[in-house]
């Protein structure tokens, strides 16, 4: 492992690619992925990392250079500096180093916006906690897992509206870092777990997955055996474009609801 951090640019040319190249920067375990104008950025100390992606970029016919640059340790930083509050519902997420400026009087997340997913800046991640709000407002929920959980945000939000059986989990050992310094910013207290998308026996009345869409389709069985019957699911990380596959796939269960903007889509479902 080389101590010094690296930026590496990838062009891909459809969704399709770009799904396939994120997939595997995934299983890479790369600390941040950002994308954009058909340009996938990350961040990696690996040294090895550039011979991988690139053997894989040859495997699915991507003949596009890798573009390498040095950068500082202050990368983080520097993505994440903008970030101070974003409101959701009833709630606030909110930079731990912005809670003394926050004048709202919204019910406070408390997140440290480092590497893993999910600060509530993205369209997928608001779009879950309205979707979980009103659906504790609701119904009585008791179980919720969040597979994927990077920040574990959703869990965050679980918990503040009393909860009491949470499971969390990523197999990302970055993310679980960041997720358990975010339990001890909000005095929170549930299980995180380092797994991929396994089986498992407890099921849960509220399921939460913010994953990409592909990963959500070839693990539809898996993410059904985890909902308890009459329990609900969202499935979020999905792109408009995305959404008639997602609705094919997912049509043994009840949709009750969609929730659309910035070009993403989450979708709530009953399990009958």
């Amino acid at each position: 492992m080389n101590l010094e951090w690296k930026q590496y640019k990838i062009k891909y040319n459809s969704n399709d690619e770009f799904e396939l190249i994120c997939s595997k920067l995934n299983d890479f375990c790369i600390e941040t992925i950002i994308y954009d104008d058909f340009t996938i950025t990350f961040y990696s100390r690996d040294i090895s990392i550039l011979n991988k992606i690139g053997d894989f970029l040859k495997s699915i016919n991507n003949e596009q250079e890798i573009i390498v640059s040095d950068i500082d340790n202050s990368w983080e930083k520097k993505l994440h500096g903008d970030f101070k509050a974003v409101e959701a519902g009833e709630y606030v997420v909110l930079s731990k180093d912005y809670i003394d400026e926050y004048k709202g009087n919204l019910k406070q997340i408390i997140i440290n916006p480092a590497q893993a997913f999910g600060s509530g800046q993205h369209a997928t991640t608001k779009q879950c906690l309205e979707l979980i709000q009103n659906i504790v407002k609701n119904e009585n929920i008791k179980s919720f897992l969040e597979p994927g959980c990077g920040t574990s945000i959703l869990s965050l939000l679980a918990y503040k509206l009393s909860i009491k059986d949470i499971l969390a989990f990523d197999y990302d050992y970055t993310s679980m870092i960041n997720a358990k310094e975010n339990q001890i910013l909000n005095n929170a207290d549930y299980n995180i777990i380092c797994s991929g998308l396994t089986p498992m026996k407890n099921k849960y009345q509220l399921v939460c997955a913010n994953i990409f869409a592909h990963v959500l389709i070839n693990n539809k069985n898996i993410i059904n055996d985890y909902i308890e019957d009459g329990g609900f699911v969202i499935l979020s990380g999905i792109e408009i474009n995305q959404g008639d596959e997602i609705e094919k796939e997912f049509a043994f269960l009840n949709l009750l609801k969609t929730v659309e903007y910035n070009g993403w889509k989450t979708f709530l479902y009953r399990k009958n």
